[in-house]
């Protein structure tokens, strides 16, 4: 097949159905005269016996085929290439005769001549000739009509009668000829392995002596046994038993794990782009028409930005892509005025269009060739023409590049906000090139989704739910679905959009048609659907509640779990792409669910996820960035249980459980309310027989020991000040965790957030919280008023806090593994600890605590008073401050 044969393919569809029509007719109508010849095999020829007697081992035909020998040996000659071929199979099963049974030879008789040899059925020691020139049809099938390319090529087929399971199929046949746009220079290669096991399998080139081509063995192919006699140099490989090698089809289009060698008399990129600077020359004068259009842009347009615009977006919207791929024709793009007078063009002929038009605006612009398969493996391969598929042009203005493809459906925006094509590497056709050229990085290629969704339940529950999805596409993305919008119906279109849906929610139905706004100069289009969803609260009779899930339906649509996990290659994503989910759920109450941000990260793919609420609102927030186009076939096992964890990260399911009503909202939970009152009386009483605690002075105090709230007593005493307020704000914050929906969500078996330990856990924390609450107002009191108790009181207090915090810590992550604690409150909780023990051995040994928390208790009546100890000078004014407790820091102790 030509070298550009199958440039533009799949770039849109085509519609003319009667064209398809006339040319299929053509096809079936017999040939003038023969299209090909049966003679023997040539001279040169060195023939392969089949082997015969091996027999497949159970289990190891592909397609119940068992294929004995594949020989190709190619001859080049001057000015000409003769490629004899010759092929043998076992049908094994009923299928495998229906493979084996059908010989297929494509060629193209624009400069190809065909020449059958022999084609046999072997059966027991038999030859059984099936050679009947009558019963040969050439067919003119034009498989890529749908992609508006016609390439000529013919198709001999031979449907062969009385093949039966265990016979062998063998034919040989050579083709002859050699594009002329190849001149005298020649390239090729050989599969040295298949998807299937073949017993015999070799290669043969012959070439002239004195023409030395590059021969570049890939993925472990073996180099050639050479050999040289009577002016002619043989490379040969053979190889018996060639086991298949695997693959899936799912693999990026760059990966070949085959075997094959790739020959090339082409020695570097240069001689490539020598090789194609001639048929990509322009005349200078192309007619008065496309002459007066490059005027006409010009006088319209003063910028060199405006005019490449304006010249993309004519060649784009005027000339419409149709490849005739026939010939020297599949490599050599026609002259912009023929293009420019029939209207229609493929993508060489639409590139070599446009770098006219610019050059003629005094714009450099050059043709760059490119493999929109390979992409950026292509640098790998040894140098041939034969290794692009499309063109596209490079154009510059100043210091900035612009890959611009004209085949591709009308562009809108500016040239910075253009999609700008991607395809790893290019061959840039201009004289000097010696190179591949990095094209535009994937990362750099904008293709985004913000995706807002809103549902209205405000109806309440068994009633139906409008949906409103408002997409916006920008970039690449953009002109997708402009080229999708232009291409089909609305109605067509509104068809596909539903069935999207209606995956996640049955019953989904249109409320009204879909609408558009296109913002062309930034490059972003908006597309607003409006649903009917039916009543999603399904009854869960097990779990006695009744469930609502809502899918984030595009982000799950692009993270597949892989279905093998065991395989050699890797796996094609779709790079670059960025989703960026926003769901509203509008609920008939309010609703209570903050749950805890997270990501779910892979080399391939980032989550970001968060879920909160406001009223009546939910909100959930997703963003997926795709990071690679592939998944290495080593990590895939990683990957698959990344994608797991993001898709069950994905979305939100709600329930309403079928409870007492104190369960059915987010009002006062009356017994958890009443049960604080009791603990809260406990705490009082505790906190009082705490103040009737009256140990004696820590003694002996010396007229020279310091004392006063002042010195190092200044730190503590900020955070003994700030404590109560502190605590009181921590315990009204878990206060939204006892109302009664999400006491009931966590503490009523059938929930999904259910825990048997969610009761006595919250209970615990509860009655814990309330008595610290209660011993902090306390603490400040004993402080200022300077009593005894005040320094072991200060220790037990602050060490209960924190063993409240560590039991929490350490009961929070064991009942949600998924969400365990931050490691930076681990951090901060080790810090306060270390301060702990700081500020507990000051109180312990500091002359200053001990000389000014003497305050005793005043006797009850009738009672002998203490003796108190004498204030050696008096107490500096309390600190007032809301910093939080006293930082870390070593106090001096020499102020003792």
């Amino acid at each position: 097949m030509g070298v550009l044969a199958q440039c533009g393919k799949g770039s849109a569809r085509w519609r003319g159905l009667w064209l398809a029509a006339t040319l299929a007719l053509a096809a079936a109508m017999p040939a003038a005269g023969r299209e090909f010849q049966v003679d023997g095999r040539p001279a040169w020829v060195e023939p392969l016996p089949v082997p015969l007697q091996v027999q497949a081992p159970p289990g190891t035909s592909t397609g119940g085929v068992q294929y004995l020998l594949a020989d190709r040996q190619t001859r080049l000659e001057p000015h000409d290439r003769a490629a004899y071929r010759h092929f043998a199979m076992r049908p094994l099963t009923v299928d495998g005769v229906e493979e084996a049974a059908h010989v297929q030879v494509s060629f193209d008789p624009s400069y190809e001549t065909l020449t059958l040899h022999a084609i046999k059925v072997l059966r027991g020691g038999r030859v059984l000739s099936r050679l009947d020139p009558a019963k040969v049809k050439v067919l003119q099938q034009e498989k890529d009509l749908e992609a508006r390319i016609y390439d000529g090529r013919k198709t001999a087929n031979v449907l062969l009668d009385d093949v039966r399971v265990g016979d062998v199929v063998d034919y040989e046949y050579t083709l002859r000829g050699l594009n002329p746009a190849f001149r005298d220079r020649a390239f090729g290669s050989f599969d040295l392995q298949w998807k299937a096991p073949v017993n015999t399998m070799a290669a043969r080139l012959l070439v002239p002596a004195g023409r030395d081509p590059v021969i570049l063995p890939r993925n472990g192919a073996a180099r050639p046994l050479v050999t040289q006699r009577d002016g002619w140099v043989e490379y040969l490989w053979r190889a018996n038993d060639v086991p298949a090698q695997q693959s899936d089809d799912d693999e990026p289009g760059w990966y070949d794990p085959f075997a094959s060698v790739q020959w090339s008399e082409y020695r570097d990129w240069a001689s490539v782009a020598a090789w194609a600077l001639p048929l990509y020359a322009a005349d200078a004068d192309q007619g008065a028409e496309l002459r007066s259009q490059v005027d006409a842009i010009a006088r319209a347009n003063a910028s060199p930005a405006d005019r490449l615009r304006e010249v993309l977006r004519f060649v784009q919207g005027e000339v419409r892509y149709l490849g005739i791929e026939v010939g020297i024709g599949s490599l050599a793009p026609r002259q912009p005025r023929e293009v420019i007078g029939r209207r229609f063009g493929d993508c060489k002929d639409k590139a070599l269009l446009t770098v006219w038009m610019l050059r003629a605006l005094g714009i450099d612009a050059s043709p760059a060739l490119v493999n929109t398969r390979l992409r950026q493996a292509l640098g790998s391969f040894q140098p041939t023409p034969g290794l692009f598929d499309h063109v596209v042009v490079r154009a510059r203005l100043g210091d900035r590049t612009f890959w611009l493809d004209p085949t591709r459906s009308l562009q809108k925006g500016t040239l910075d906000t253009l999609s700008q094509a991607s395809f790893g590497r290019a061959l840039v056709v201009e004289a000097g090139t010696t190179a591949l050229q990095e094209m535009v990085a994937p990362g750099d290629v904008v293709r985004r989704h913000d995706i807002h969704t809103v549902f209205d339940a405000t109806g309440g529950r068994g009633k139906p739910m409008g949906m409103q999805v408002t997409t916006v596409y920008a970039g690449e993305s953009a002109d997708w679905v402009r080229s999708e919008l232009a291409g089909d119906s609305h109605d067509e279109v509104q068809r596909r959009y539903l069935n999207f849906y209606a995956t996640y929610y049955p019953g989904v139905a249109v409320a009204r048609p879909f609408t558009v706004s296109d913002d062309e100069a930034a490059n972003r289009l908006t597309v607003t659907e409006f649903y009917t969803v039916g009543d999603l609260w399904k009854r869960a009779e097990q779990r006695k509640r009744y469930d609502a899930t809502f899918y984030s339906a595009d982000i799950d649509s692009q993270l597949h779990v892989p279905e093998r996990t065991v395989r050699r290659g890797p796996k094609a994503l779709t790079y670059p792409m960025t989703i960026h989910s926003v769901t509203e759920l509008r609920m008939f109450k309010d609703w209570s669910v903050d749950l805890k941000p997270g990501t779910v990260e892979d080399p391939a793919f980032k989550l970001s996820y968060d879920t909160h609420s406001k009223g009546n609102v939910v909100t959930v927030t997703e963003t997926l960035e795709m990071r690679a186009d592939n998944v290495p076939a080593a990590t895939i096992g990683s990957y698959a249980d990344n994608v797991r964890a993001a898709r069950d990260a994905l979305g939100l399911s709600l329930f309403l459980p079928d409870v007492a009503p104190a369960s059915d909202g987010p009002g006062l939970n009356l017994p958890v309310a009443m049960l604080a009152l009791v603990m809260l009386a406990g705490a009082v009483w505790l906190a009082r027989r705490a103040w009737r605690h009256d140990p004696a002075p820590r003694g002996p105090i010396s007229p020279d020991d310091p004392q006063g709230l002042r010195g190092w007593l200044i730190l503590p005493m900020i955070g003994i000040v700030a404590g109560p307020i502190r605590m009181l704000f921590d315990v009204w914050g878990t206060l939204p965790t006892y109302a009664a929906d999400t006491w009931a969500r966590l503490t009523l078996p059938g929930s999904e957030s259910y825990s048997p330990w969610w009761a006595p856990f919250l209970l615990t924390e509860l009655g814990c919280n309330i008595a610290l609450a209660v011993f902090w107002v306390l603490l400040p009191i004993l402080f200022f008023r300077r009593r005894s108790s005040l320094p072991r009181f200060y220790i037990a207090v602050i060490g209960a806090t924190l063993l409240v915090r560590l039991l929490d810590n350490l009961a929070a992550t064991a009942m949600s593994a998924e969400n365990p604690v931050d490691p930076k409150e681990w951090a901060t909780f080790v810090r306060d600890v270390v301060s702990f023990g700081l500020w507990s051995w000051y109180f312990l040994v500091s002359r200053r605590v001990a000389a000014t928390f003497v305050q005793r208790l005043p006797p009850a009546p009738g009672a002998v008073a203490p003796t108190p100890t004498p204030a050696v000078e008096p107490a500096a004014p309390a600190a007032s401050s809301s910093t939080p407790p006293a930082p870390v820091g070593e106090p001096s102790v020499s102020e003792a």
